[in-house]
């Protein structure tokens, strides 16, 4: 079952919003439920190996973040444009 941490505000395509540091997960466990279909963008932080092999499966086709892709923008990134602490990212991409 895969598990990300969201890195930049994001809105699901199940109407749900995400919020930066929020888990998403498609085991019940995160903070907002994802479908096992559920296809992670740049945005989304893998967690653990079911994460990471669907991210390396799409890593050609991740590109920059967009509306499209449910990111709705990363100011979580810079913290001078948000007043959420975010971790460093897991794994180096």
């Amino acid at each position: 079952m895969a598990k990300y941490r969201a890195l930049a505000p994001m809105y699901l395509a199940s109407n749900r919003y995400v919020e930066i540091g929020q888990i998403i997960a498609d085991d019940g466990t995160g903070d907002v439920p994802i479908p096992t279909s559920f296809v992670p963008s740049v945005a989304c932080d893998p967690l653990d190996a079911s994460a990471i092999a669907k991210m390396t499966a799409i890593a050609g086709n991740l590109g920059q973040p967009s509306g499209s892709q449910g990111v709705l923008g990363l100011r979580g990134i810079h913290h001078q444009w948000s007043n959420i602490d975010l971790p460093p990212p897991s794994a180096a991409w």
